[in-house]
């Protein structure tokens, strides 16, 4: 035999012993000379042999429920033919629960299923499937004691199905809250019952008032009719205790019921006949249990919805923080704004970008931010992004350029928008839009195409120039059979000048990447003896008597060497050729200390720069007025720039306060030692 099976046989055998000892207990409790008992606990161990067991052992526990029944009935004193009509009602209630269980509540251990009971629905099933089999039982038994000539009244009947559907509901519900799955081997479900927490000294107290308020109802005052105060210890363990310790209080109580009933005490004592005794008590006992299992799942499911709202509101919480969170930490400004263009929601991002010009409950169209096309049209309140968003369109990373008068130059902003699929509280439907500043990718953008423009422009000429005279050598080593050296040398000259040009426009665009992209090696560096040697060097090349440097004191810098190095050959180199030809180049390098930073000018008596291009000139690529008759790519003044806004100074040119040229200022992190 398997090892389920043998589990499924103990548990017939068990089951069957079990119906035995309520059925004797059920014959027992019956009034003198009555046929049928008070209570009749076998209905509902009838019901569990079937509940219990799986549906292919149901004939062998029918058939074991049969002869149990006809055995207490014999034994109690029964003529046979009687016993035999009473095996009828308990087979038939006991299918007809056990298939109304297995059909109105299933996941339920007694329904064939392996959790026990916690839910207030799971009762109404079982105490529904209690109350129909017990019918269908008093139907079945009635024919059978009409077949035989047993006189019968409707009373009977009554009674009959009142101590069947108690009895079952009783223990039905008892197995139900008490009986583990493993004992009947069913793996168990873990089930979380919210159960109240143990109340020691509370429970002593239900136990003493239950017991003195029974004993001056049965005992003290048994001769009134006061059944009603019987009922506040039930409610009272169904609003304060679990659903276990409810049902083992009711059956404790029931049990005093009923066995006061029996011996005539009490105010079920109290009606005219044994028949009417028995079904009031009957009522009572299914009230009694009935009423505080109710009440103690009703409480054990407030307290696991109380349980889920807290938890569903600590997770919303806990959510809406990490949204905000995310949010507010995001780099892209983002704004939710209904049909009406009120500002719902703006992080800080968003707040920024737009230059704080607009807030929360705020209406755009009041903002002092105006949104333009490209070409520098407003954009029209149709096509403004979230407007298109709620008409259905699809706005991705379209380009505006945002406006706002007095605060910050205008901007490149990325938007995309799109409908929420929600709407406030208002009815109002509400966008979202999202947006991220692109002007210095823009700026970048244009800067290469410049890039790419002058690359190929300046690149063009030299490389025409290698050809052509490449190509005038090869004419005359084919057609000159001895060509004279001094016109090779000239033409070599003019080839080498050629690649010495790209060779230059190649270094100063490595200058530029340099500058970028280096990592900063910052140290204290001494800047007058740093810009002794660069001014040594270039004056080397000019050969001294063409330009004349004067370097002052100069304090020392916190800085890149090797970029500050780069900086100064290129300010100093700029001073000495941008010079009227025929004119000497005079340079003066000085410096002074102003709080936490160096402060360099380095002026010259050159060409000068035009007011309207000194900005411009340290924009990659571009050159100033003037500077066209000079050797140049406008490359150095952006790398110049680049070299001190990363180590956080600034650059200007401006003309000199004492005659023409032109002074370049810059300011660099001083030295963090003293000198």
């Amino acid at each position: 035999m398997r090892a389920g099976s043998g589990r499924v046989v103990a548990t017939l055998v068990v089951g069957t012993v079990a119906f035995l000892l309520m059925g004797l207990v059920g014959r027992a409790a019956t009034f003198p000379g009555a046929t049928l008992s008070l209570v009749w606990p076998a209905a509902g161990g009838a019901v569990l042999v079937l509940a219990l067991v799986p549906r292919r052992w149901w004939p062998a526990a029918g058939a074991l429920l049969a002869a149990a029944t006809f055995g207490v009935n014999v034994l109690t004193g029964v003529d046979a033919l009687r016993s035999l009509v009473f095996v009828v009602p308990n087979v038939v209630q006991a299918f007809v629960g056990a298939v109304l269980l297995r059909w109105s509540a299933p996941t339920l251990l007694v329904g064939g299923g392996r959790q026990p009971m916690v839910h207030l629905r799971d009762f109404l099933a079982l105490a529904g499937a209690c109350l129909l089999s017990s019918v269908a039982a008093v139907l079945a038994g009635t024919v059978g004691l009409l077949a035989l000539g047993v006189p019968w009244e409707a009373l009977d009947a009554l009674l009959w199905w009142g101590r069947n559907s108690a009895g079952a509901l009783v223990v039905v519900t008892l197995a139900a809250l008490l009986v583990p799955a493993w004992l009947v081997g069913r793996p168990g479900v873990r089930v979380e019952r919210d159960e109240p927490p143990t109340r020691p000294v509370e429970l002593l107290a239900l136990v003493l008032v239950s017991a003195g308020l029974y004993l001056a109802v049965f005992g003290w005052w048994s001769g009134l009719p006061l059944a009603f105060p019987l009922l506040v210890p039930t409610v009272w363990a169904g609003t304060r205790f679990s659903p276990r310790v409810v049902a083992l209080h009711s059956l404790a109580l029931s049990v005093v019921v009923a066995a006061c009933t029996l011996a005539d005490v009490g105010p079920f004592a109290q009606a005219d006949t044994r028949a009417v005794q028995a079904l009031v008590s009957q009522v009572f006992i299914g009230l009694l249990f009935g009423l505080g299992v109710l009440l103690a799942l009703g409480a054990t499911e407030r307290r696991a919805l109380h349980r889920g709202l807290a938890a569903a509101r600590d997770a919303a919480a806990n959510q809406a923080a990490l949204l905000s969170t995310v949010i507010d930490s995001m780099h892209e400004g983002l704004t939710v704004v209904d049909e009406q263009g009120t500002v719902l929601l703006q992080n800080p991002a968003g707040e920024e970008l737009l230059h704080h010009s607009v807030g929360p409950r705020e209406r755009l169209a009041e903002s002092p931010a105006r949104l333009r096309t490209a070409d520098g049209q407003p954009l029209p309140p149709s096509e403004l992004p979230f407007v298109r968003a709620l008409r259905g369109e699809e706005v991705q990373a379209d380009e505006v350029h945002l406006s706002v008068p007095e605060r910050g130059p205008d901007r490149v902003l990325s938007v995309s928008a799109r409908r929420l699929p929600f709407v406030t509280d208002d009815g109002l439907p509400q966008a979202v839009v999202i947006y991220h500043d692109v002007t210095a990718q823009r700026a970048q953008r244009h800067a290469l195409e410049s890039f790419a423009r002058v690359l190929a422009h300046d690149l063009k000429g030299p490389l025409s120039v290698v050809e052509g005279w490449t190509e005038l050598l090869v004419h005359q080593a084919e057609e000159v059979p001895s060509v004279p050296s001094g016109d090779v040398l000239a033409t070599l000259d003019r080839v080498t000048g050629a690649a010495a040009g790209m060779r230059r426009l190649i270094r100063d665009l490595l200058e530029s990447s340099t500058a970028r992209d280096q990592q900063l090696r910052l140290a204290d560096v001494d800047l007058h003896a740093l810009a002794a040697s660069v001014v040594a060097v270039h004056l080397d090349r000019a050969r001294g008597a063409e330009a004349s440097v004067e370097v002052g004191e100069l304090p020392p810098v916190h800085a890149d060497e090797a970029l500050v190095r780069q900086l100064l050959d290129n300010l100093v180199g700029n001073a000495v050729k941008y010079v009227v030809p025929g004119t000497r180049a005079e340079v003066e390098v000085r410096g002074r200390r102003l709080a936490d930073l160096v402060e360099v000018t380095v002026a010259d008596r050159g060409i000068g720069i035009p007011a309207a291009d000194r900005e411009a000139v340290f924009t990659t690529f571009h050159r100033a007025g003037g500077s066209s008759g000079f050797e140049g790519h406008g490359i150095g003044l952006s790398v110049c720039q680049t070299i001190v806004e990363r180590h956080g100074g600034t650059i200007v040119a401006r003309d000199r306060d004492d005659g023409p040229g032109t002074a370049f200022v810059l300011t660099l992190p001083a030295a963090r030692r003293a000198g």
